[in-house]
């Protein structure tokens, strides 16, 4: 997303508030711009894999929003 000029990291917009929630509902957390989760077991690895591919796709979204949709 920085490549594109976006920055979901700058503190009090938006966009960060709405990254940090999608992470949390996905029990995940941001570490050096590095998307993690810990402690998956193995039994439950696919279930993490499709998690983390929903919150990509939720990330991404983020991309696309506009300042309009965004606001609220």
């Amino acid at each position: 997303m920085k490549m594109n000029g976006i920055d979901l990291t700058e503190k009090n917009t938006t966009r960060s508030k709405l990254l940090n929630r999608h992470l949390q509902s996905f029990d995940s957390s941001l570490d050096n711009d590095h998307i993690q989760k810990v402690n998956v077991k193995l039994n439950n690895l696919s279930q993490a894999i499709s998690d983390f591919i929903q919150l990509l796709l939720r990330i991404s979204d983020l991309g696309t929003t506009n300042c309009e949709n965004t606001k609220n």
